[in-house]
């Protein structure tokens, strides 16, 4: 399998978890064992973002009242489409985490047997007519749309995959990401991942030397110690929770469940050692908002339950 067929194929999972969250059925372990040579020289330096870990609620579009706006502008959407949808809602944004349904028709079957890129271009030209036919219900995103061409393409005989990441003044937010998946010609399922409005601005007023002037600080990193650099400083969107709380849900206004920072993130390996030390700090204020290892040593094992349980 090619790199390109392994990212289409993780972020086709991404939908597929959306699924199985919105029932409440996704599971898994997690085996953790002790990183190679001990925690690292910088363990007692490591910090976790405050509100970066953010626990997301979906809701079946039925248990919004009869009356909210989005619950009747969604039943009105879903009464034109042929087929049978279901819609779980994200509390945080009130967009989909995902909609799911028999299909609407966006490929003709000469479409879809041609050229893979002429073809993904199409799909990316008819996804983003699609969000823009229906700002009510699924945002008005403009140039913060940018096709992940890793994460896009076939999936397989007649499935195809249509993913988009955030990215506001050229800067990308992480891990936020909307995605369309089609089957015959059919869109058949989309729904987004830590989507929602960036108020903050792209534009840091602590530049990349000053930042990792104040991580170094931080450290207290001795000029002398011999360093590999993996990222010597880049600017991203961090999605946090607004009141700074980590692993709840969201019980405040429709579509302000997201916060979002900017930062420096600054990654380097001290080099015969094991961590991955990653540094961010805010582009705005200075703060170091983040330093932790971030070397993958646990083994997941788990999985997805096919049926949910109302049996689809």
């Amino acid at each position: 399998m090619s790199a390109r067929e392994s990212s289409v194929r993780r972020a086709s999972l991404g939908l597929a978890c959306a699924l199985a969250a919105a029932s409440a059925l996704l599971v898994g372990t997690a085996e953790a064992f002790v990183p190679p040579g001990g925690p690292g020289r910088f363990a007692d330096k490591v910090r976790q973002r405050a509100g970066g870990t953010l626990g997301r609620r979906t809701l079946a579009l039925p248990a919004l009242s009869p009356s909210d706006p989005l619950r009747q502008a969604w039943e009105a959407f879903l009464s034109s489409q042929d087929g049978q949808w279901k819609v779980w809602l994200d509390e945080r944004s009130g967009l989909p985490a995902l909609a799911a349904g028999r299909g609407i028709p966006w490929l003709s079957p000469e479409e879809e047997a041609g050229d893979t890129e002429k073809t993904l271009e199409l799909l990316e030209a008819r996804a983003r007519a699609f969000l823009a036919g229906h700002p009510e219900l699924l945002g008005s995103w403009g140039d913060g749309l940018q096709l992940d061409r890793e994460a896009s393409g076939p999936l397989g005989p007649h499935a195809w995959q249509v993913a988009f990441r955030h990215v506001v003044g050229g800067v990308p937010v992480e891990g936020a990401r909307y995605d369309f998946q089609l089957s015959h010609g059919k869109l058949v399922a989309f729904g987004a991942v830590r989507w929602g409005s960036v108020r903050a601005s792209p534009e840091p007023v602590w530049g990349r030397d000053r930042a990792r002037a104040r991580l170094e600080a931080y450290l207290g990193l001795d000029p002398a110690l011999p360093r590999e650099e993996l990222d010597p400083g880049s600017l991203h969107f961090i999605v946090v929770d607004p009141r700074g709380m980590d692993a709840v849900g969201w019980d405040g206004p429709r579509g302000e469940g997201y916060a979002h920072r900017l930062v420096w993130r600054i990654a380097f390996r001290v080099p015969g050692e094991a961590p991955t030390w990653v540094g961010e700090v805010d582009a705005h204020t200075g703060e170091i908002v983040a330093f932790f290892d971030d070397t993958r040593y646990e083994r997941i094992a788990g999985g997805v339950f096919p049926i949910s349980n109302d049996g689809d």
